[in-house]
């Protein structure tokens, strides 16, 4: 049992991989990059917004999918805690980021290349959550 605890409490915490504080570059700014974790030294995938880091801190208090954090390219928990962070990012409404998750997760998450690094134009988020808060789609029934 001891042996056990050990190796617990031997292993990194999932804030041990939080990147450093780093300037902005404005070459970020309007860009969502998603940094794979394989392609790091790091064991947990990494999202920036301008240039800056995405805590899934506040996304994990509203739904927790995904403890060990964000993921893309496919419709998991990982996924869906990105998406969850992304429109509490972008609107700070708590209802309409837990409504949307999933299908901002269908829509664009999932669309993105699995195992790999992204960037996308933040702009594309930005129309979309637009969208849906002028009721395009399903949704006008639910947000009216």
């Amino acid at each position: 049992m001891a042996k056990e605890k050990q190796k617990f409490i031997q292993q990194p915490l999932f804030e041990d991989f939080l990147p450093k504080k780093e300037e902005k570059t404005n070459n970020e700014m309007g860009i969502v990059r998603g940094e794979y974790a394989a392609s790091t030294e790091r064991p947990y995938n990494h999202v920036y917004v301008d240039g800056e880091y995405l805590d899934p801190k506040e996304s994990l208090k509203l739904e927790n999918h995904s403890p060990d954090g964000f993921n893309w390219g496919y419709e998991g928990s990982g996924p869906s805690q990105l998406a969850l962070a992304l429109l509490l990012h972008f609107t700070k409404d708590k209802r309409f980021s837990v409504l949307f998750h999933n299908e901002l997760k269908s829509d664009i998450i999932s669309l993105i290349s699995q195992g790999s690094d992204f960037s996308i134009n933040k702009e594309s988020i930005i129309q979309w959550i637009e969208k849906k808060r002028n009721g395009e789609g399903s949704i006008k029934e639910i947000v009216s």
